[in-house]
């Protein structure tokens, strides 16, 4: 689930919402797989929008359409050619086809009967939205900036485009006819003169003008900053959509103290923290589906209300870290609490951690080492 649930986050950030489904294995184990937002449809209740009723899965395997249909009390499987009315679903049409029908049983997948109880009694899938609106969509972290980010790829298209035919001196001849091109028999005697096609002219770089006296001038090579200069403050208006910190962009603060950088996260820290809050919810969903597929109901009931250890959404340095660590450890703060909240051990390390302290504390020769010491720093032999 560590790499499940990084691919999953962020393609909730990047699409609005993505799925897991919780079911079980032979061994009434918990199997968990975290599912793209366009294979999988939830559907609420209008009354209460956070009760499920129902849940689907849609897939394509070779010419075959599959769907799984998820209720509270049954889990029905379906399947179809994906050549409907003499052509694919792609719009290739197919001879000697015709419409080959609607959606039938998937049957013969190991399961006894079609369809299959639920023995968990809720819809098995939890959507995960990102920053979730009332009465509407969840929000997208990128969509916003799509326009703006096709402003600057557009913009450096021009700088290129600038770079390759204008960045370097150009040539000008005014006041002369265009240069003529001799045209030639079958043995090579001249017949005549054609005029050179402007296109050839300006795919060699050369301008011809013609008038009463003959010059040889030049194009200044272009300026391309200023393209540059629009793209940076793109970037930065970019970067302020996204909350991303100013000095993440190279250049932008050079030789500034650690306060200054603390303040440049806080956009991303809160935005961070957001995320965790509404991804929080559906964690315990998950946990608490997990928990009932084992058979586990005070656990499960337990995953409904319990708390969702989030790794600190703020980068803090070891030196840093540390530091608050041991003024709130003056100030009463438990080792436990400090190993959870300032240096992100899980419970299993903080258990282990609590251990090794408990063991150091009553091991016999580190006890006598210490008295030696505490002995010779009162001058007593």
């Amino acid at each position: 689930m560590d790499a499940q649930s990084s691919q999953g986050f962020l393609q909730s950030i990047i699409a609005k919402r993505s799925a897991v489904i919780v079911w079980g294995d032979e061994s009434d184990e918990p199997v968990v797989t975290w599912e793209h937002p366009a294979q999988v449809l939830v559907e609420y209740d209008p009354q209460m929008p956070r009760r499920r009723l129902a849940a689907i899965k849609a897939w394509l395997e070779g010419d075959i359409e599959m769907a799984t249909l998820y209720t509270a009390d049954e889990v029905w499987k379906f399947q179809r050619h994906a050549v409907v009315n003499g052509s694919t679903i792609s719009g290739l049409f197919v001879a000697g086809l015709t419409d080959l029908g609607g959606w039938v049983p998937r049957e013969r997948t190991g399961d006894d009967v079609w369809p299959i109880s639920n023995p968990l009694g809720l819809v098995p899938v939890v959507e995960f939205p990102n920053r979730p609106m009332l009465g509407g969509e969840p929000l997208s972290d990128i969509a916003g900036t799509v326009s703006m980010q096709n402003a600057i790829n557009l913009l450096w298209a021009y700088l290129f485009g600038a770079a390759y035919y204008a960045s370097m001196p150009a040539r000008v001849i005014m006041g002369q006819e265009p240069p003529k091109i001799p045209v030639l028999d079958a043995a090579g005697q001249k017949i005549g003169e054609k005029p050179v096609e402007p296109e050839a002219l300006t795919r060699g770089r050369l301008l011809w003008l013609t008038g009463q006296t003959t010059k040889i001038d030049q194009f200044e090579p272009a300026k391309l900053d200023t393209f540059t200069d629009v793209i940076n403050i793109a970037v930065r208006h970019l970067a302020a959509q996204t909350r991303t910190p100013v000095h993440y962009i190279v250049g932008e603060l050079t030789n500034v103290n650690g306060e200054t950088l603390l303040a440049g996260e806080t956009g991303l820290v809160k935005k961070v923290e957001e995320s965790q809050l509404f991804f929080a919810p559906p964690v315990r969903e998950m946990f608490h589906l997990a928990a009932l597929v084992r058979g586990q109901k005070d656990v499960a009931e337990a995953c409904r209300s319990g708390f969702v250890q989030w790794a600190d959404a703020e980068t803090r340095t070891t030196a840093q870290a540390a530091d608050a660590a041991l003024k709130e450890r003056q100030i009463g703060f438990p080792l436990a609490w400090l190993a959870e909240k300032r240096f992100g051990l899980t419970q299993a390390e903080t258990a282990r951690l609590m251990a090794m302290v408990e063991a150091e504390a009553n091991d016999p020769t580190l006890e006598r080492v210490m008295r030696g010491l505490n002995e010779s720093s009162d001058g007593n032999p």
